[in-house]
């Protein structure tokens, strides 16, 4: 049963590397938490910036059943160091104020960070 687990985290690790920009192998992957490894996808995911498209997200949480796991202290703490708007620039452009609740981007932000928590 390990080494079939093997195989599989093998044949898609490329994935973390390619579309989440995580710099995986083997030993690297089997030597991190879970939680550690949701944290560093919900944060590559944020990073993208893909916010005008709402189902790549949702598609994306769907396939890591998001909605089933605990948010523990790991990724909790994780998301709070990326999404501390003094450090990020990006993020400014996602503050609240009465002429941006209807753009789009804007909201589907705060969806996924909603869906997340």
């Amino acid at each position: 049963m390990k080494i079939s687990n093997i195989k599989i985290i093998t044949d898609n690790l490329g994935i973390f590397n390619k579309d989440f920009n995580l710099n995986y192998d083997i030993k690297s992957f089997l030597n991190k938490k879970l939680d550690y490894i949701y944290m560093e996808i919900i944060v590559s995911l944020i990073k993208e910036n893909k916010f005008e498209n709402k189902d790549y997200y949702e598609d994306i949480f769907k396939q890591l059943n998001l909605e089933s796991i605990d948010i523990t202290q790991t990724i909790l703490d994780g998301l709070s160091k990326e999404l501390d708007i003094v450090k990020n620039k990006f993020l400014k452009d996602y503050n609240i104020n009465a002429g941006r609740l209807e753009n789009e981007k804007v909201m589907n932000f705060y969806y996924i960070l909603f869906i997340i928590f």
